[in-house]
């Protein structure tokens, strides 16, 4: 279901908001803190609207990365579960798939080119896991910075000795991911554009 929703109030402006319902519901659901925590990140996206996009890429990382690292086994219960944003900030828990998809997200939502944002499956040498952290290219150097909540700082990849790179996933490949992780039907192809809104959509219309 749409939770934070984008409200644009003219030509010029715009501005994210929450329905009451929607609040209600996730109280319900969630608890007090979580309907607190998303009045916390609707208010930070309608600040960040006219930021700068190193504000836009430091507050968003710092936002989620406040929220606690759990296993998927200790959240959902599972050994393996892509968790929304709507999941993640209610529970107010999850993993590194869940820090990267929530910052994808939302700096999506504030307008940050999503040609620049990438999903970066990694190896952690620090903990001796697979990690995924969120890539931001910038138009003027092929070295992401990683947003990654192992690391609270923005650095680009060849300051990250701890993280030796797997596969670097871009949007699309990010969304069909997680529609298999939700067990719906994938599109065979890429080149039916109406199915594969389609598919885009399963996604969009939970968060």
């Amino acid at each position: 279901m749409w939770i934070v929703c984008l409200l644009a109030t003219s030509l010029w402006s715009k501005s994210f908001y929450i329905a009451e319902t929607d609040l209600r519901t996730l109280e319900a659901t969630y608890g007090t803190q979580a309907a607190t925590r998303m009045q916390m990140l609707v208010k930070l996206m309608n600040s960040l609207s006219d930021a700068s996009l190193k504000t836009k890429l430091i507050e968003v990382n710092d936002f989620f990365n406040a929220i606690a690292y759990k296993s998927d086994a200790k959240v959902w219960e599972q050994s393996d579960y892509w968790a929304n944003r709507t999941e993640f900030v209610g529970k107010g828990m999850g993993d590194c798939e869940d820090y990267a998809y929530a910052k994808y997200f939302t700096l999506a939502q504030l307008e940050v080119e999503k040609e620049q944002l990438r999903a970066f499956y990694c190896q952690s040498t620090t903990y001796n896991e697979a990690h995924m952290v969120l890539a931001f290219y910038s138009k003027k150097s092929d070295v992401p910075f990683l947003l990654d909540n192992y690391n609270p700082s923005i650095l680009p990849a060849t300051q990250r000795a701890d993280i030796k790179p797997i596969k670097v996933y871009n949007s699309d490949d990010l969304f069909l991911a997680k529609i298999k992780k939700m067990g719906k039907a994938v599109p065979e192809s890429k080149g039916d554009a109406l199915d594969w809104l389609e598919a885009i959509h399963m996604i969009r219309s939970r968060e």
